[in-house]
């Protein structure tokens, strides 16, 4: 069986990406889902509401940790990410 780096490249990726339903430790936020990355030391975390939730303020396209240090992308969202709230909570415009 001949192995490919490519192949080696994949298998490495795929062991190194991970989901979680849950946020991170560190992290507390509700009615998140949060889905990170986790390669070479850097991890990437994409963050949505769960059904029926909207952001009670606006989620960064993708939150990165790294050297001790959470950054947003793109830069000056606030951290950590907020919670989600009811669609129909007071001050939340439905979309």
């Amino acid at each position: 069986m001949k192995i490919t780096l490519g192949f080696l490249f994949t298998l490495l990726l795929l062991c190194a990406v991970y989901s979680e339903e849950q946020q991170p430790p560190e992290l507390s936020a509700k009615n998140v889902h949060v889905n990170c990355i986790t390669f070479l030391g850097e991890k990437v975390c994409q963050v949505s509401c769960k059904a029926k939730f909207v952001p009670k303020r606006p989620h960064a396209n993708s939150y990165t940790y790294f050297n001790g240090q959470w950054t947003t992308d793109p830069e000056g969202y606030e951290f950590p990410w907020a919670d989600c709230v009811s669609r129909l909570a007071p001050g939340i415009k439905s979309s």
